[in-house]
């Protein structure tokens, strides 16, 4: 093995530290495999010399290191965590995240349209939170201890509570 000099130990140390600070990985998940990565890119530097400073290519190599090690991270997480949205809704091939309503960005005319639901009555509003959870017409009614035509009643009420919001 090459005699590292203490320039070479400095150079990977401060990096190190930068990487550790800058993406708020802890020292012992990514140290070793940072050195790893630093003592690759100065064995490797008199191959690439003239492209950078010795400097610029450590940090390259360990910047590339982190990307490598936050990937694999993510996607053993997200395979074998129970919290993670990308995995099955239930039994289907759905995920979470496909089940998830909101989107990112205006809320206004969510709240809004909740907001006038609310006003309709604690029984209008119930069946609505109902059908947007996903629940069948059967278990509605079930739920709600309404027959057929009560179901079909309240439903012709909301389509024309619908069509006066539209309005509005």
């Amino acid at each position: 093995m090459k005699n590292w000099s203490q320039y070479a130990f400095n150079t990977i140390e401060r990096h190190i530290r930068s990487q550790i600070s800058k993406r708020g990985q802890s020292a012992e998940n990514c140290r070793a495999n940072l050195w790893n990565a630093g003592l690759e890119a100065l064995s490797s530097y008199s191959r690439v010399s003239g492209c950078c400073d010795l400097d610029s290519y450590v940090e390259y190599n360990m910047d590339q290191c982190m990307d490598l090690l936050r990937k694999e991270r993510n996607e053993r997480l997200s395979l074998e965590s129970s919290l993670s949205l990308d995995a099955p809704y239930l039994d289907s091939r759905e995920s979470f995240v496909e089940r998830l309503r909101g989107r990112v960005g205006d809320c206004s005319n969510f709240v809004a349209l909740w907001d006038f639901a609310a006003r309709l009555g604690p029984r209008k509003n119930r069946v609505l939170h109902q059908m947007d959870h996903g629940m069948e017409p059967q278990e509605i009614m079930d739920a709600n201890h309404m027959t057929l035509e009560e179901y079909q009643a309240l439903l012709t009420e909301l389509q024309s509570d619908f069509l006066f919001w539209l309005s509005i």
